[in-house]
């Protein structure tokens, strides 16, 4: 009768643990962790390589004569000896290059050459709105985009919400709220920072010089592009003291991805009240009675100035005060035309009465 394999399992047991057999497991765990981190960043190299080829195909159909005006074209080729880079391809990939060459442009450039940069960064999306891109130029914005100036004047801050109506390459066209005083206080203190929130990366600052547009109650100024100013950091912005009834509804991070409309499988929202102290046109805000998690949402609801308000807070940070309560800061997310029209009113109306007690306004009426 033959012996059976299984009658001998010494075959199974591990070797001794002599200091050989120990340099081998670790020579193998350390073989094994570097094919790992060889095979992902290979695999990252081959993401990117594909990436960049379906770029480069996507630009070389775009920028064909046939899809191209050789007028646009020309200005490319001469943006691109501007630059000093190999080809017009890694030119419109490097956002400060481009902008550096587009500067130079302007500066020497005819009429029908602007004319034409702008088509050229039209068509190949060279804008705020293009991911791809870092925010490096005002020349990147957009018309109908929001953003905010910053004046000083004197230890106060006129901090206001505008909209573009216009950019061309060499002007931003900034619409104004319609008050007088506004317009003649930012006559009187032209250097501003004009800043734009930008999701990948926070807000972007620019540092411009308002110029009136010399049209009698025209109420609109415009403002000569400036690249990004990134060794400067921008406080807070202006925030209104309150002290208002709120009631909220929370809703963790954590749930949006699991939570159903009805049925057993919805969660029951946190519901509370507290009280708002402070708003802003970024955010607010609020003394609540629990700790709330921080990247949650809250949706708000309070009154200002008899007006009905809902908005929907972010927050930020959730800290312990005295009494057991917790003070919370939070960022408006997407907030409702009317809802945000109302608050940029209230607060631009606060900052101009908080100027006007200071005196710090010269203001004639019917001037």
């Amino acid at each position: 009768m033959e012996k059976s394999p299984l009658s001998d399992l010494s075959f199974f047991r591990f070797p001794e643990l002599t200091p050989e057999v120990v340099r081998n497991i670790v020579i193998l765990v350390i073989l094994l962790s570097l094919t790992i981190l060889l095979t992902v960043l290979a695999q990252l190299w081959i993401q990117q390589w594909a990436r960049s080829r379906r770029r480069r195909r996507s630009f070389d159909r775009i920028s064909s004569e046939r899809h191209m005006e050789p007028p646009v074209r020309a200005v490319l080729s001469r943006l691109l000896r501007f630059s000093g880079l190999k080809d017009e391809f890694e030119l419109v990939r490097d956002a400060h290059a481009f902008e550096a060459a587009v500067e130079r442009l302007v500066t020497e450039g005819s009429e029908e050459e602007l004319v034409d940069l702008a088509t050229l960064r039209r068509t190949l999306h060279l804008n705020v709105m293009n991911p791809e891109l870092d925010l490096v130029s005002s020349r990147q914005l957009l018309r109908d985009l929001r953003v905010r100036l910053v004046a000083t004047i004197g230890a106060e801050k006129l901090d206001l919400y505008c909209g573009l109506f216009g950019v061309s390459e060499e002007y931003l066209l900034i619409n104004l709220p319609y008050q007088k005083e506004i317009y003649r206080m930012l006559s009187e203190h032209p250097r501003v920072l004009l800043l734009y929130w930008r999701e990948q990366e926070g807000e972007a600052l620019f540092r411009v010089t308002l110029e009136p547009i010399d049209e009698k109650d025209f109420q609109a100024v415009r403002a000569r592009h400036a690249f990004r100013d990134t060794q400067s950091e921008h406080r807070a912005a202006f925030r209104l003291s309150v002290d208002l009834p709120v009631a909220y509804q929370y809703l963790d991070r954590s749930q949006l991805g699991r939570r159903r409309s009805g049925g057993n499988t919805a969660r029951k929202l946190r519901q509370g009240e507290g009280r708002l102290v402070d708003i802003s046109y970024g955010g607010a805000s609020l003394v609540v009675e629990e700790p709330l998690g921080e990247r949650g949402f809250l949706q708000l609801r309070f009154q200002l100035h008899k007006h009905p308000m809902r908005m929907m807070l972010e927050a930020l940070s959730c800290t312990p005060m005295a009494e057991g309560r917790f003070l919370l800061r939070g960022q408006f997310r997407g907030p409702g035309e009317e809802a945000r029209i109302r608050l940029n009113n209230t607060l631009t109306r606060e900052q101009i009465k908080r100027l006007r007690e200071k005196e710090l306004l010269r203001y004639t009426p019917g001037g």
